[in-house]
């Protein structure tokens, strides 16, 4: 498990580094819609499986005492958040339309199915 913050954006990613190569990524932001400077709290971070599911603990610190939003959650892989950060998404308020990878949206025009990132649950 690797995790990063890039602080530019306060963006906070999760990566399995192994054969299922899954990530999960979400933005923090501040009460002004701007970055939010994050960091990683006291203790380690523990990763685990439970009935099939993995998870992970750890803590995270914001400075400044102002409210926070998090938002932006992105579900995938490396290459699914590298492709949400090249596309200057991690930018985007935080409820702006979900990111959607272009093979998927091919996908459902193949399917004859308009893709309607509309329908696409969203956790921010």
């Amino acid at each position: 498990m690797q995790i990063y913050i890039e602080a530019k954006t306060g963006r906070v990613v999760h990566v399995w580094a192994d054969a299922v190569d899954e990530s999960i990524g979400f933005t923090v932001r501040d009460s002004g819609d701007t970055r939010a400077a994050v960091g990683f709290g006291a203790g380690e971070a523990t990763v685990g499986a439970t009935g099939g599911r993995r998870w992970m603990r750890y803590s995270l610190t914001l400075q400044g005492g102002q409210s926070t939003r998090i938002g932006q959650f992105l579900l995938g892989s490396m290459r699914i958040e590298r492709d949400f950060g090249y596309a200057g998404r991690v930018h985007d308020s935080l409820d702006a339309p979900p990111f959607v990878v272009p093979e998927m949206r091919q996908l459902a025009q193949r399917l004859g199915r308009p893709y309607d990132a509309r329908l696409t649950p969203s956790l921010s």
